[in-house]
């Protein structure tokens, strides 16, 4: 009986099993995400960012974390134009992204707040660029407004990076959203917010609230028949415990039968000694008192 209550529990646990196989075979991704930085310190902190200029400009006039935000400006007019670079010192992979705020205070002239991607202005893109005078992606002026214009307020920008492109959304003040998917360059990628200016530009940017988002990779899914074999080797070790448990479950019943026996032949060695006393010692105390 025990060996059959034995079999139809493997048999359940069999199906238990095999149902989870296929409740569970489909796992999707997940993101975590973290603020990345908020200037909430006072000071830039150089473990998360690099400042540089690029095309061998000076920098712009103001370049520092100041009221809770990295704020860049150029107050002064250089004819040979100015710039500031803030580069997060991490790279970025496929099933990466980076979130941020531009807030855009003003300016004149010439000057824009823009992407390099490894290193460089995007090359490409996949949507049709409609501002190849000022391009598409930046914020500001260059002798024509680009595709994000140049409104006061609060841009919210976002980049998602895959194997091949990045994907920049940008929601302007007016809550309009407009899309550019960079590609000409591939994983990992470097991304600097380039600001600048040309001979007569002038401008006011602050960036906040900088957050990074990463995929949690998991471990490839086993195959149904690893999982198979994975679950026939835990039936053997639960039918080769099971086993072990009534060998000694019998060894115990053969220890306690045989103490029994024991004890047994004990009373009767003891009874069997009792009767052969003499009866003045052990025998019928009723025969004694008659003797007497």
């Amino acid at each position: 009986m025990r060996k059959n209550n034995f079999n139809t529990k493997i048999f359940q646990f069999i199906l238990i099993s095999i149902s989870l196989i296929f409740l569970t075979n489909f796992i999707s991704a997940t993101q975590t995400c973290q603020v990345y930085d908020n200037f909430s310190s006072g000071s830039i902190d150089t473990s998360k960012w690099t400042e540089s200029t690029f095309n061998n400009r000076a920098f712009t006039d103001i370049h520092l974390v100041q009221n809770g935000v990295y704020h860049v400006a150029q107050n002064i007019i250089d004819l040979n134009g100015r710039e500031t670079n803030l580069i997060p010192t991490r790279q970025f992979v496929a099933g990466d992204s980076l979130s941020y705020d531009v807030i855009y205070n003003g300016g004149s002239g010439n000057h824009q707040s823009q992407p390099l991607i490894n290193g460089n202005y995007p090359p490409s893109q996949i949507e049709t660029c409609n501002f190849t005078t000022a391009g598409c992606g930046p914020i500001g002026f260059w002798n024509a407004f680009p595709d994000l214009g140049a409104q006061i307020g609060t841009y919210k920008i976002k980049f998602d990076f895959f194997s091949n492109q990045v994907k920049m959304t940008a929601i302007r003040p007016d809550n309009v959203t407009v899309i550019n998917t960079f590609t000409g360059n591939s994983a990992p990628f470097t991304l600097a917010i380039n600001t600048h200016t040309g001979h007569n530009g002038l401008m006011n940017f602050d960036f906040d609230n900088f957050i990074t988002c990463s995929e949690q990779i998991t471990p490839p899914t086993p195959t149904l028949e690893q999982r198979v074999n994975e679950l026939e080797n835990k039936t053997s070790a639960l039918e080769l415990r099971v086993n072990q448990l009534e060998n000694r479950t019998s060894t115990l019943e053969l220890a306690l039968s045989n103490l029994k026996t024991s004890f047994d032949n004990f009373v009767k060695r003891i009874n069997n000694f009792i009767s052969k006393l003499p009866k003045g010692l052990g025998g019928n105390r009723e025969d004694s008192r008659k003797d007497k």
